[in-house]
């Protein structure tokens, strides 16, 4: 009888604590989905607070880890990177024996080489790259982020360093789905240095190859487009145009093949060239309605939106454009910008919404200063400096933020005679961004608007 009062016991004390653990689990999934919708939907300091609140709820179990770092891979998804790199420090302190402390030591790693290549030094951020295969040589990610590096090496033009990662990861890690993005990204880099060299009639047998070869590979619509933009930089339009109208027929469902469809149309019926401003009013429209019938595309409306307002914008730029025009093609951007972009995106998609809608505001300032209208143009680089700051707040440490602090900065002790202001821009850049492009002229300035500033100082002295 005893014996059986204890089984009976024992087997209870089983259910129970099954129930228990299956009732936590329950709880820590829960959490996890609400801090999934608050990344998503971009309110990332809130979503910090209840990861956090789960990780101190939920110490001891042994599937904190991994939910937190699913967290932090998350935040990565979404270029959410400083929340990204909080979490994956905490779980790699944390829980230094759990498997996903070395999830989140690889995340680290590549972040860290995001931080280099973001401050322009792409030397060291492949080099960082290299220590990771080192470092990480069998794990299962490691493909993949060494591809991620490559790709942000590759959209900041550093072509060279991408190539080498490319190269590493089809050597290295020949099975895996990153070599057949790696391979498509070396493809289509070699199709860059044909345009470059002129070799057009090359350049278009390699096209047709790469189309060939990953016809059935995700990002191929996209690498296409960047070939055809590669084209339209060196206003090869003809070249551009036909590859433009290729995308869009055979992608009909991809991101870049709406995009390659709308350029196709522009092109088509000389829109840009022509100036059709309400046309492309019209085609943009269409672009829209097109994205929101797509469930699959409609999440990509804000990253489409913000490529046609570049567009517009680069096309008020071009000089040929008279300033009825300018204002036109600025306006139009504008108006993309504030309705379809900022609000509605995240990560990169918002910095550099953020950077071109200040650009406009600047564009706009200039005209008006160019039409004597001096208050009008004070308010537009005012609203310029707002939409920077904006990126310099949200994006500290983002490519363009070093760009954010030099126009932002010239705005003010050019344009606004706030010398001190401006001067605390250039500081900026000279202490935190030594690789930036203009950190020599920032230095210049700094020290011009300097002496400024004491002859200033020393006349209202004087009085």
């Amino acid at each position: 009888m005893q014996r059986k009062s204890m089984f009976i016991l024992s087997l209870l004390t089983i259910i129970f604590t099954q129930i228990c653990c299956g009732d936590v689990t329950e709880q820590i999934k829960k959490s996890q989905t609400n801090i999934f919708s608050l990344i998503d939907s971009g309110n990332y300091a809130e979503a910090e607070t209840a990861t956090q609140k789960m990780a101190a709820d939920f110490a001891g179990n042994e599937i904190i880890a991994r939910r937190v770092w699913e967290i932090a891979n998350r935040y990565d998804r979404m270029e959410a990177y400083k929340y990204a790199k909080t979490f994956s420090a905490q779980v790699a302190a944390d829980y230094p024996n759990d498997k996903y402390a070395t999830y989140a030591n690889l995340l680290l790693a590549k972040l860290n080489a995001y931080e280099l290549i973001d401050k322009g030094d792409y030397s060291a951020a492949n080099t960082a790259a290299l220590e990771m295969v080192k470092n990480f040589p069998n794990h299962k990610q490691i493909a993949k982020r060494v591809w991620e590096i490559a790709n942000l090496l590759d959209k900041n033009k550093a072509y060279e360093y991408s190539k080498l990662l490319c190269k590493q990861i089809t050597a290295n890690y020949p099975k895996d789905e990153y070599a057949s993005y790696a391979g498509l990204q070396l493809a289509k880099l070699e199709i860059f240095e044909l345009i470059d060299a002129n070799n057009y009639e090359s350049a278009e047998k390699a096209t047709t190859q790469m189309m060939s070869d990953y016809e059935k590979n995700k990002q191929i619509a996209r690498r296409l487009y960047e070939i055809a933009h590669q084209y339209e930089k060196k206003e090869l339009q003809t070249y551009a145009t036909e590859l433009h109208s290729r995308i869009a027929n055979e992608w009909p469902n991809d991101e870049y093949g709406v995009r390659a469809a709308f350029m196709y149309k522009m092109e088509n019926k000389s829109i840009l060239s022509g100036n059709k401003v309400d046309e492309a009013k019209l085609a943009i429209e269409k672009i829209k309605k097109d994205l929101e019938k797509n469930p699959a595309l409609a999440e990509k409306m804000p990253h489409v939106m913000l490529n046609i307002a570049e567009i517009c914008y680069d096309r008020a730029m071009e000089a040929d454009v008279e300033t009825e025009n300018i204002e036109k093609w600025q306006q139009l951007s504008t108006e993309i910008l504030e309705k379809d972009v900022i609000g509605k995106s995240t990560g990169s998609t918002l910095m550099t919404g953020y950077y071109v809608l200040g650009l406009n505001y600047y564009t706009k300032g200039r005209i008006a200063k160019t039409k004597d209208d001096i208050e009008g143009a004070k308010v537009n680089y005012r609203k310029a400096i707002d939409e920077w700051q904006s990126l310099i707040n949200e994006f500290p440490n983002s490519k363009n933020t070093a760009k954010a602090y030099y126009s932002t900065g010239v705005l003010y002790a050019q344009e606004l005679g706030e010398y001190q202001k401006g001067m605390d821009c250039f500081q900026k850049i000279n202490n935190d961004f030594p690789n930036f492009e203009y950190t020599l002229e920032a230095k210049r300035l700094h020290n011009e608007y300097s002496e400024k500033q004491k002859i200033t100082n020393n006349n209202i002295e004087g009085k």
